[in-house]
């Protein structure tokens, strides 16, 4: 920018204000999420070990009701809400305490807020609902773009490929009040899908949990997509793997059974074993935040 010299430190404050409102604009629910959020992000920063930090995330939101009622708020902007939590929105927010954590030595509310902001959005930028981040492959593709996360799966043994066209919020209008009454948001959205048409999930079969080649590439505080059977959207469950100091792995997740965020007392390969009539196979994914 070819400015005056007199007039640069004013531009520098102009674009620092411009940038201060750009963060007051992420909305939060009510001062408890904002109270429980500050807390948790004080004991995730006290964590040293990435994973350590994902984990206690992961944990300390546990019992928080699961659910897509969260989908229907028609002011669309990007919300901090920890009462309840969409399996995606789970994920995201776990993930953007473990973020703001290691972006600062002593990171604040506000880091957290432009964490889940820059996870949960499409490039990370809050543009209303179309700018949601809908589906795990969406979600999946738009992270490792931008460094979040790595896509394990299609690097391991035994992986295979279904075809899937995600169109579910364009052929469900009617069920989610901001597209309802707006053409506008519902074609982008519809833009958006027609991205995903015939699109090639990568997955593994269940039964590949137990094998070595598999485990040993699996790290505490990975992700876990459940692929669901559904034809038109990708996600049954969504959580993380905690590798217990036997190296037993447990998942803590955003159960669909119980209704809230929950981990589990069975090792994993038992999860599966329990709840693998419900999911297609699974994705993995490994946070480098």
């Amino acid at each position: 920018m070819n400015t005056h010299p007199v007039l640069r430190p004013y531009f520098f404050i102009l674009f620092s204000l411009i940038a201060s409102c750009a963060m007051a604009a992420v909305r939060v629910h009510c001062e408890n999420c904002r109270q429980k959020a500050t807390e948790i992000l004080e004991k995730v920063a006290a964590k040293d070990d990435p994973g350590e930090r994902i984990i206690l995330a992961a944990r300390e939101l546990a019992g928080t009701p699961t659910g897509l009622s969260v989908l229907q708020d028609t002011v669309t902007s990007a919300c901090i809400n920890l009462h309840e939590l969409s399996p995606l929105d789970f994920t995201s927010t776990a993930l953007a305490f473990a973020k703001a954590a290691a972006n600062s030595r002593n990171p604040r509310y506000e880091d957290f807020a432009e964490a889940y902001v820059n996870i949960s959005r499409r490039k990370g930028l809050d543009g209303g609902f179309a700018s949601r981040l809908l589906y795990g492959a969406d979600w999946t593709v738009d992270n490792v773009y931008r460094g979040n996360v790595q896509e394990l799966t299609d690097r391991l043994p035994d992986n295979v490929f279904k075809t899937r066209s995600f169109d579910h919020f364009t052929s469900h209008r009617q069920d989610y009040a901001p597209l309802r009454n707006d053409s506008a948001a519902w074609e982008d959205v519809r833009m958006v899908e027609m991205g995903y048409r015939s699109h090639k999930v990568p997955y593994l079969r269940k039964q590949t949990i137990t094998k070595k080649d598999i485990r040993e590439h699996i790290s505490k505080g990975d992700i876990i997509i459940l692929l669901g059977k559904e034809s038109d959207r990708d996600i049954w469950d969504m959580g993380f793997i905690d590798i217990l100091p036997s190296g037993e792995m447990r998942l803590i997740h955003s159960d669909p059974a119980g209704g809230e965020i929950k981990e589990e007392e069975v090792s994993l390969e038992r999860f599966f074993k329990l709840a693998g009539q419900y999911f297609t196979g699974y994705r993995l994914l490994h946070p480098t935040l």
